[in-house]
């Protein structure tokens, strides 16, 4: 018969060889020849399996004492968010429901679609474990590009007077004198890029070390990799810190086995693995080239049943309260060859790149060449000899492309369809192009200047269609922001904006008419410039830019 008992901390599992299969079934375990036993850790996962597969007369007292210990400490305590807490902006009924479900519990999973309020919900626990003392600090790990909405939501929402900082790249000066500067509750917000390389992950361990911290990754799929830096440091951070959030709407872009760097930042014990590869055999099936590819994957209601209750999910089409049009911002860092472009076009009107020069004349045509520049295209002008007219061309600004790598992010974060609005040919191809590469030829459909009536009836339709392979539809505001319906997509990211508040209004209604069925979200890539931004707060002001333009400088010259 077969026997489970302990050795040495550790479940020990004797079973017949006809029975082998039963103990190999053991989420971790290890074969020990020469006693000839199944030794295994004791965690939740193997005590739940054994509770499960074993009868009462096959569990020694010692083991069955350990397995109901497990599986009673496993359990989260459940309790709801505090009645009496002070509001500063009123939550919506699913955000209720998430502050009940995560109130508490050490380790939690916002599983929620972008527009749904998820930081909203982490503010307001980090306030309420504040003022309940079991913390005394934050840290915020977050893609770069929202670091600044961190710090206005936060501004926004939280009923208490908090004191964040942003960590920027070489401003350890700075952390020293805010750390020291005596307000109370301090939050850290950190790039998550940064904690690949340099000094920002000494600084947040410092920081963590002295402080008694709440630790969230937003975007945790941004950690999904457990092979990368970023990620090793997060598990790392995690471990000094005795209360921890994940959040993101897209916990599994590829796969099962992206979940697992996520729940070992939150706790390795709710899943009771360490390692990546006892994971992967455990839920993936492999095949493939050399055996070594996920095709599939197995024991799905068991790892379900692990993580669920850690976990607060939803999505936009369950939530009835939520408004018609959400908005956000992410705010990219220029290149040093756009810094440079930009500055001396302000300074002096004129700005080389790679032996090209750009001068600009006018305050409007120098926005319209900052612009292309923020995109990441230099323009130049060429003399047709025969006219001596003068048209422009562009070429790629040199080195990377931070608006078109946050778009990336952007759209690795997002499920269903997107549209995607920009400006300029230039932008629009080289998105084009970066989404095929990635997503594949046919996913993407470009609507365009210069197509047939029916060639664009063509794209929108094959947009439209459910069923199709289509996923992103490319277009600029003044050709396609009149007359279409692309009402598949509730998700729309402007890469560049028109300076025509009319092309934005009738872009967004593009997504927001009749046969719209979610709240629509709309996401601006922003460089972290002046100018750039400025483009946006006149839309916001619903202007157009001239007349935006016009009005500062009458408005600074009476100043």
């Amino acid at each position: 018969m077969a026997k489970v008992f302990i050795d040495n901390y550790l479940f020990a599992v004797s079973v017949p060889f006809w029975d082998n299969e039963r103990a190999k079934g053991l989420p971790e375990r290890k074969w020990e020849g020469g006693p000839k036993l199944w030794m295994a850790p004791c965690n939740f996962p193997n005590a739940i399996y054994l509770q499960r597969e074993f009868a009462v007369p096959e569990i020694e007292p010692e083991a069955a004492v350990k397995i109901r210990e497990l599986i009673a400490n496993a359990k989260p305590v459940s309790e709801n968010f505090p009645t009496d807490f002070q509001f500063k902006t009123k939550p919506m009924a699913h955000q209720m429901d998430a502050l009940n479900a995560a109130w508490h519990k050490h380790e939690f999973a916002l599983f929620m679609e972008m527009g749904t309020g998820k930081t909203w919900i982490d503010i307001m626990l980090m306030c309420a474990y504040y003022m309940e003392g079991n913390i005394n600090a934050a840290v915020v790990i977050c893609p770069t590009a929202i670091k600044p909405v961190w710090k206005m939501e936060l501004e926004k929402h939280c009923p208490l007077a908090v004191d964040p900082l942003v960590l920027e790249s070489g401003s350890y000066s700075n952390f020293k004198r805010w750390t020291n500067n005596g307000h109370e509750f301090k939050i850290l917000i950190v790039g998550i890029e940064a904690l690949s390389q340099g000094g920002a992950a000494d600084i947040v361990m410092e920081f963590i070390e002295e402080f008694d911290c709440m630790v969230t990754v937003d975007e945790s799929s941004r950690i999904k990799n457990y092979k990368a830096e970023r990620t090793k440091v997060c598990w790392q951070i995690a471990g000094q810190a005795s209360w921890r959030m994940i959040m993101t709407g897209t916990p599994i872009t590829q796969g099962i086995h992206d979940l697992f760097a996520q729940f070992r930042f939150l706790n390795w014990e709710i899943i009771g693995m360490t390692s990546y590869f006892v994971f992967r055999n455990r839920y993936c099936i492999l095949g493939g080239f050399e055996g070594k590819q996920i095709i599939g994957y197995m024991n799905v209601p068991e790892l379900i049943g692990l993580t669920a209750p850690y976990v607060f999910q939803i999505e936009k089409k369950d939530v009835l309260d939520l408004p018609d049009k959400v908005y956000q911002t992410r705010i990219v860092e220029p290149n040093p060859a756009q810094r440079k472009a930009i500055k001396e076009l302000g300074d002096i009107m004129e700005t080389t790149v790679d032996d090209l020069t750009l001068e600009v004349e006018t305050i409007l045509e120098r926005l319209t060449r900052y612009q292309q520049i923020a995109g990441g295209n230099f323009p130049y002008p060429v003399i047709d000899p025969k006219t001596e007219l003068i048209t422009y061309k562009t070429k790629p600004m040199p080195g990377k492309n931070p608006k078109l790598e946050e778009l990336k992010s952007v759209v690795e974060e997002t499920g269903g369809k997107i549209v995607i609005w920009a400006r300029f040919i230039p932008e629009m191809e080289a998105i084009e192009a970066a989404l095929k590469k990635t997503y594949g030829e046919y996913t993407v459909v470009t609507y365009r200047g210069g197509m047939t009536s029916d060639e664009r009836g063509a794209v929108v339709v094959l947009f439209q269609e459910e069923s199709s392979s289509v996923r992103f539809f490319i277009a600029n505001q003044q050709t396609g922001s009149l007359g279409l319906t692309l009402t598949a997509s509730h998700t729309v990211i402007y890469y560049s904006n028109s300076f025509s508040y009319e092309d934005r209004v009738q872009s967004e209604d593009r997504n927001h008419r009749i046969g719209t069925k979610h709240a629509v979200d709309y996401i601006d890539l922003t460089l972290n410039h002046k100018v750039d931004q400025m483009i946006i707060e006149a839309l916001a002001k619903k202007k157009g830019m001239a007349q935006y333009v016009t009005e500062e400088i009458k408005r600074k010259k009476n100043g």
